[in-house]
């Protein structure tokens, strides 16, 4: 795996991915002073406040451990890709995982604390940051990690009870929105570059990471009750799976990578 840490000339080339550089910069926000923390915590009056809240501290527990893996994983890949608006690029996502760590983590102390952490979402954390190879990397953060995270946000948008959670999720929404983007474009061009081998090797890296998401979403806590038959965890249920992986088949079409049935 090549290494890129310093360039030799400043090749800022004008296009999509620098205008995304610009519009991450635009729109950096300050979770201390961006999210009305004043606000009250909100649940489901179907359940108690206790066991409410501690299923959803269960799902943002999983969405901080992610955003922590994304950090870590995010700036491996600075010194990895060989141009300067990639690089660039990349830097301000480090500050916006950065963002979503702390958004996150001061939310679950309001809640109850941090849960277990899903073992196959540590498991697809773990290879992420053990990937070989830059596209495999790069696909795996860029474009399968940053989508399921923002199907899961706009999902938990679209049932929680709780006005304070919504506002957190549609800021962080907004730059997971860019970060999916640049994945696309970028590797759209860096695929179409490679061999037919390669990208035989990253579609097989990519059938394990789907494998690990269909086991996150079925896997449950042993240490939550069962919930009653008549209540929805806010962000789950069977076909979930099933929707994320469409959508990511959908998004690997734009960049020429196929996802194995």
């Amino acid at each position: 795996m090549g290494q890129s840490y310093i360039l030799a000339n400043f090749d800022l080339v004008e296009g999509e991915e620098t205008r995304l550089y610009e519009m991450a910069k635009s729109e950096q926000w300050n979770a201390s002073t961006d999210i009305d923390w004043s606000k009250p915590v909100g649940w489901s009056k179907k359940l108690t406040k206790e066991t409410a809240l501690a299923y959803r501290a269960d799902v943002i527990s999983q969405f901080w451990y992610g955003e922590q893996g994304a950090l870590a994983v995010c700036a491996q890949l600075i010194p990895l890709v060989p141009d300067m608006s990639a690089k660039l690029y990349l830097s301000s996502q480090v500050i916006d995982e950065a963002r979503h760590t702390e958004v996150f983590g001061r939310y679950l102390n309001l809640i109850g604390g941090p849960t277990q952490l899903n073992p196959h979402l540590e498991r697809l954390l773990l290879n992420l940051l053990e990937a070989p190879g830059v596209e495999e990397k790069l696909v795996g953060m860029q474009v399968l990690a940053e989508g399921l995270a923002l199907d899961s946000f706009h999902s938990m948008m679209d049932t929680t009870s709780d006005a304070l959670l919504r506002d957190i999720l549609a800021k962080v929404s907004q730059d997971e929105s860019r970060h999916l983007g640049f994945g696309v474009l970028y590797l759209k061009r860096r695929i179409a570059q490679t061999t037919p081998e390669r990208r035989a090797e990253v579609e097989k890296a990519l059938a394990g990471y789907a494998h690990l998401i269909a086991k996150s979403t079925g896997w449950r806590n042993p240490n939550l009750p069962p919930p009653p038959a008549h209540w929805q965890v806010e962000s789950s249920g069977s076909s979930f799976a099933e929707y994320l992986l469409k959508n990511l088949r959908g998004r690997l079409s734009q960049i020429g990578l196929k996802l194995a049935a």
